[in-house]
Formats: structure tokens, C-alpha cells, sequence
């Protein structure tokens, strides 16, 4: 199990105690919609509960967006990627997520215009 506790990870329930195969059969919880959805993991499955940390907001989410769609990490370039596809999928987030996709998108858009994915 993880040393991060979050809410919503099992042994962060009042009183739970046990082995760690009972505990990971208390139930989880994660976002959905306005509120959320809880769930227990079937017997002999172990779960994991990752969050992130709090950073300080960016100064300019536009630029850094492109930039990072310019030069990924240790990744080529998306236009470089897409150079030569003729068709594309994006998946983006619902809105019940908080994701900027309104500045990640048009970006994308503009890269694989420049790489010549036709816009059909």
C-alpha cells in the first residue's frame, strides 16, 4: 500500500484496521461529476491511490502549453509524430475535470496543421 494517505484511500477510514488485503477491500472513492463514486476492490487485487502535489500556478499556461507540445520530454515533438498521418485522435477531458483544455487544443491544432494532418 502506499505511504501517501489521501482521503480518498482506504486506511485513511476511520478505524480501519486488519491486514492489508482487508483493508484493500475497504472502499475508494474518486471524483465523478459534482461528487463522487466509491468502490471496493475485488478480493486479491491491491489498489493504489497516487495524488500530486500542490504547485504554484504558471505565469503564462499558454506559452508553457505550447512550449511543452514544441519540446515534450522525452518525447519527439508532436508536429514530428504526426508528420505524414493523415487522420488524428485527441482525447481530452470531460468537464467534470479541471484541465485547461481550452489552451492545450488550439496548440495541438496548430502542430498538426504545420505537420500537414489534414483538417477534415
Amino acid at each position: 500500500m502506499p505511504s501517501d494517505r489521501s482521503p480518498h484511500h482506504p486506511e485513511t477510514t476511520a478505524g480501519a484496521t486488519g491486514t492489508a488485503d482487508e483493508r484493500a477491500s475497504l472502499p475508494y472513492s474518486v471524483p465523478f461529476g459534482e461528487g463522487e463514486t466509491r468502490f471496493a476492490m475485488p478480493p486479491g487485487v491491491r489498489g493504489s491511490v497516487v495524488t500530486s502535489s500542490a504547485r504554484e500556478a504558471l505565469a503564462d499556461p499558454a506559452g508553457a502549453a505550447e512550449r511543452a507540445i514544441g519540446a515534450p520530454l522525452g518525447s519527439p515533438a508532436l508536429g514530428e509524430l504526426a508528420r505524414g498521418a493523415r487522420s488524428v485522435v485527441i482525447a481530452i477531458t470531460d468537464a467534470t475535470r479541471a484541465c485547461p483544455d481550452h489552451l492545450l487544443v488550439p496548440p495541438m491544432l496548430a502542430a498538426l496543421a504545420r505537420a500537414g494532418v489534414p483538417d477534415t
